[in-house]
C-alpha cells in the first residue's frame, strides 16, 4: 500500500536527485566562502600589524633646507645721448649709434626711410618706432628738416556741353552755336507692302525690314526654309525655334506664298543621310523608310507609304507637298 503511493516514475526520479545535488552543492560552497574569507582576513591583519612595527623602528632623517639662491642682475645703465646737429633724411646709421640713440629705433627708422619717407618734423622723427620716448624739446636744438613742399593744384579739364539726342535726329554746334542736324547712327525703318514678301524666294536683307526680326532671326528664317524644302503654309513659320510666336504673328501680313518654288523630295532616290537631315523625317522614319524600300522596291503612290508601319498619316500629311515618287 505504502509503495503504491510512494513510486515514482523515472523521471521524477532524476528531478529529486538533481534537487538534492543542487542543495549539497550550495551548501558546501556557503561553507567554502566562510573558511577562506577567514583565512585572508588573518594573512591581512598579520601584515598589517608587521607594517607599524617597522614604521615604528625607522628613525626619521634630518630635512636638508636649501637656502634660497637670488640670482641678481646689475643694473642695466642706459648711454647719455650725445646728439649732434643732423638731418633725418642724409644721416647715416654709424652716426646715429654714435649719438647713443636706441638700437631698436635705429633699425626701424633706417627700413622706413628706405621705403621712400621724407622727415618734415619731430612728430614724424618720433612717430618711428623706438623714438617714441625721446625728449623732442632736446631734439628740435639738434634736427634739421627739409621745407616740406607747397600742395600742387589738380587741373580740371572742361566739361562739355550737355547734347540731347532723339531717335532721329540730334544737334550739333558749331563755333558760332548755330545747331546743324545730322542723320543718326540708327536708320529709320522702311515701311514694308502688306503681302510683298515671297516666303520661298526672299533673303535676309527683306526679312529685316519687319519689326522684331534682326539679322540672327532672318538667318533662322533662311536656314529652316532650306532644310524643308520651302514653305507651302505660313503655318510652318511657327516651327522655328528661338523666334517668338508674337514676332511671327505680327508679321504674317507681309508674305505671300509661292507653291511652285518648292523643293521637290525623290523619296526613292535619296540616301539615308539626307532623309534622317530633313527636319520632318529624322532618324527612325529615314531607316523604316530605307529599308522598305530594300525589302520591296521603290514606293509608287502616298497610298503606299501611309501602309508602312513606321509612318502615321498626320506625317504622309505633312510630307504630301515635298514627295516626288517618280
Amino acid at each position: 500500500m505504502i509503495q503504491e503511493h510512494t513510486k515514482f516514475t523515472p523521471t521524477e526520479r532524476r528531478g529529486i536527485i538533481g534537487l538534492v545535488l543542487l542543495a549539497c552543492c550550495s551548501l558546501s560552497f556557503i561553507y567554502l566562502y566562510d573558511e577562506l574569507s577567514l583565512t585572508h582576513q588573518s594573512t591581512f591583519e598579520a601584515l598589517a600589524d608587521t607594517n607599524v612595527d617597522q614604521d615604528k623602528t625607522v628613525k626619521p632623517k634630518p630635512s636638508k633646507t636649501l637656502a634660497p639662491t637670488t640670482s641678481q642682475k646689475p643694473p642695466s645703465k642706459s648711454k647719455a645721448l650725445q646728439l649732434q646737429p643732423f638731418d633725418p633724411n642724409q644721416v647715416s646709421k654709424a652716426e646715429l649709434k654714435a649719438m647713443n640713440l636706441p638700437a631698436r629705433g635705429i633699425n626701424t627708422f633706417l627700413k622706413y626711410r628706405a621705403t621712400g619717407k621724407v622727415f618734415y618734423s619731430i612728430q614724424d622723427f618720433t612717430s618711428v618706432y623706438g623714438f617714441e620716448t625721446l625728449d623732442q624739446s632736446l631734439l628740435e636744438q639738434h634736427l634739421t628738416f627739409p621745407e616740406r613742399p607747397a600742395p600742387k593744384t589738380r587741373q580740371t579739364k572742361p566739361q562739355k556741353p550737355y547734347q540731347r539726342k532723339n531717335s532721329h535726329v540730334y544737334a550739333k554746334y558749331d563755333s558760332n552755336s548755330t545747331p546743324s542736324y545730322a542723320k543718326s547712327r540708327y536708320p529709320k525703318r522702311t515701311e514694308v507692302k502688306e503681302g510683298s514678301i515671297n516666303i520661298n524666294t526672299t533673303d535676309t536683307s527683306s526679312l529685316i525690314k519687319l519689326k522684331g526680326i534682326g539679322e540672327y532671326r532672318s538667318q533662322k528664317i533662311v536656314e529652316y526654309r532650306e532644310a524643308i524644302g520651302g514653305f507651302y503654309h505660313l503655318e510652318q513659320l511657327y516651327e522655328i525655334s528661338l523666334i517668338p510666336d508674337s514676332v511671327i504673328t505680327q508679321n504674317l501680313k507681309y508674305f505671300n506664298i509661292d507653291t511652285a518654288a518648292l523643293h521637290k523630295i525623290r523619296i526613292n532616290d535619296w540616301t539615308f543621310d539626307q532623309l534622317r537631315k530633313h527636319p520632318y523625317i529624322r532618324y527612325k522614319r529615314a531607316k523604316a523608310l530605307t529599308r522598305y524600300i530594300k525589302e520591296h522596291g521603290a514606293i509608287q503612290s502616298q497610298e503606299e507609304l501611309s501602309n508602312i508601319i513606321a509612318v502615321d498619316s498626320s506625317f504622309v500629311r505633312r510630307m504630301a507637298p515635298y514627295l516626288d515618287y517618280d
